[in-house]
């Protein structure tokens, strides 16, 4: 995760230190709705789902988790939560998430 403050300046990059899983019917409903290509890693079939995800804080707070919501509605609202380290966002500072998830095939 980037975080850029209002101005565009980068100024954190976290990685996750932690990842919280939901309900695996809610995941897989949510990860459909992705695109995804085929890959092979170590003999292993593998679908690599990647995507962006890009917002603006509304308020100040120390931010500590990121929660993966579907916005559709159609499979609930929480698909995961990732923990990092703490960092202290300012109303108007921006973040952009990338992610990329590997699910065996078959």
């Amino acid at each position: 995760m980037q975080i850029r403050n209002s101005e565009g300046q980068l100024v954190a990059y976290l990685e996750p230190t932690e990842v919280k899983f939901g309900n695996p019917d809610v995941i897989n409903h949510y990860l459909d709705t992705k695109l995804k290509s085929i890959i092979t890693k170590g003999g292993q079939k593998l679908e690599k789902i990647q995507f962006e995800e890009k917002g603006t804080f509304i308020k100040s707070h120390v931010m500590s988790e990121y929660h993966l919501v579907d916005s559709t509605g159609k499979t609930g609202p929480l698909v995961l939560t990732v923990r990092n380290d703490g960092y202290q966002v300012q109303l108007g500072d921006s973040y952009d998430v990338w992610w990329t998830m590997l699910v065996p095939v078959g």
